[in-house]
């Protein structure tokens, strides 16, 4: 069932990709059993969800960014810092570094939510970017509970209440990459501890 699903997705995804056909209202392949697959498009947004017993999910993409949700979760992209974003949290000039991947990640699953930075950076101004953010986790209420380095790379972890900020630097001499998350911890519910016992 998993590889049927998957490929009628993959190829209905290269065809419309292909062709460029985004402007229809969407159409629903019934698969049997319950299960279906919608596809559809609409002012450069595409859009797939399949629906089955193995559980949903939906993949939408488009020039701004991508975003996928299932039962387990759902993660969004942005190639600029959404309006939404936490105030506060140091965050350099979009236009004076390179995105890795995306520049800004959302995420939420079942042990939590929040965001991820992800950028590269010249070597000579990461000291004091780094500097801004060992600033801000440190005079916001946040404890340290991890600062390493080692090999050039440097980890930096704090945590305030059920919120963590974690900050990771990695690179060679000319250039770091700086990735920065945000998490705002769930409380487990018996469900969860059920599971994992």
């Amino acid at each position: 069932m998993k590889k049927t699903v998957v490929f009628f997705a993959s190829t209905f995804t290269c065809l419309f990709l292909l062709t460029g056909c985004f402007n229809f209202s969407g159409i629903t392949i019934p698969l049997g059993d319950g299960n279906s697959i919608k596809i559809g498009g609409d002012d450069g947004v595409f859009s797939i969800a399949v629906d089955g017993e193995d559980g949903y999910f939906e993949f939408s993409g488009s020039e701004d960014g991508i975003s996928f949700s299932s039962d387990e979760g759902s993660l969004k992209t942005y190639n600029e810092i959404p309006d939404h974003f936490p105030s506060g949290i140091p965050v350099p000039n979009r236009d004076d570094v390179s995105a890795v991947g995306s520049f800004v990640t959302e995420f939420s699953n079942n042990e939590g939510e929040g965001f991820m930075l992800s950028f590269k950076v010249d070597s000579d101004e990461a000291d004091q970017l780094l500097a801004q953010y060992r600033d801000y986790i440190t005079s916001n209420g946040y404890e340290i509970f991890e600062d390493e380095h080692e090999l050039g790379n440097i980890v930096l972890r704090g945590q305030r209440g059920n919120e963590q900020m974690n900050v990771a630097v990695m690179g060679e001499d000319e250039e770091k990459v700086f990735t920065v998350q945000l998490v705002e911890q769930k409380e487990p519910t018996d469900s969860d501890e059920n599971e994992n016992e």
